[in-house]
């Protein structure tokens, strides 16, 4: 399998396995109504988890220099803490389907902040993209009915703000692995990004939660 192909199928396992956290979501609401507490233990396990596996099979992924700490903790808050608290918080005020088709317009908020940070140029099918994008969002927030718009615009506001989330864990990711090795990056981006949702939800909190076996 040549690395293109490669691409396409994590892309589509990695797209399979992110479907089903709304619907996980919306499950562990039943026994937890806080979604902070929720993304707390989601991006806690999935750091420890990560830790594990360097730890174990390659330690030498761990290290980086130190004056790249600020931006691994900028990026640990703006695409793990800030985006999954926007995205547990949209299912819980609106449908897991709107939540997640919000949250897939991240790509288009992509091609704008790689225009302005990367540098990449913007060509005329991506435009089109774009508009396409816009207009799938104002008919999945149904700004043509204005009950329902105004009913699920609280929810509709937080899965586009979790697109903007997921979009900077794209874009300071890219310029991350120009000098890490992608697990390092999600490594410490779940690093920073559990321990702030830790400081928010405080420790304590997290541990008083009892969930049915």
């Amino acid at each position: 399998m040549n690395k293109t192909s490669l691409g396409y199928l994590l892309v589509l396992i990695g797209a399979t396995f992110t479907g089903t956290i709304g619907v996980m979501g919306k499950l562990i609401y039943a026994y937890e109504p806080s979604p902070l507490t929720v993304i707390t233990f989601r991006a806690t396990f999935a750091f420890l988890f990560i830790a594990f596996v360097l730890v174990v099979f390659r330690p030498g992924l761990l290290r980086i220099n130190l004056t790249d700490l600020p931006y691994f903790a900028l990026y640990g808050f703006l695409s793990i803490t800030l985006s999954f608290m926007f995205f547990f918080n949209s299912i819980k005020y609106t449908t897991v389907a709107t939540a997640t088709i919000l949250l897939y317009t991240f790509p288009a908020i992509v091609v704008l902040l790689s225009a302005l940070i990367l540098n990449e140029k913007i060509t005329r099918y991506k435009i089109v993209a774009l508009i396409l994008t816009f207009l799938g969002t104002a008919s999945v927030m149904q700004v043509y009915n204005t009950t329902k718009f105004n009913l699920n615009l609280k929810g509709a506001l937080l899965g586009l703000g979790a697109a903007l989330g997921a979009a900077s864990y794209t874009i300071l990711g890219k310029r991350a692995v120009n000098k890490y090795d992608p697990l390092t990056v999600v490594f410490y981006a779940f690093g920073f990004g559990s321990l702030f949702l830790l400081l928010f939800r405080g420790p304590k909190t997290v541990l008083q939660v009892n969930y049915p076996i």
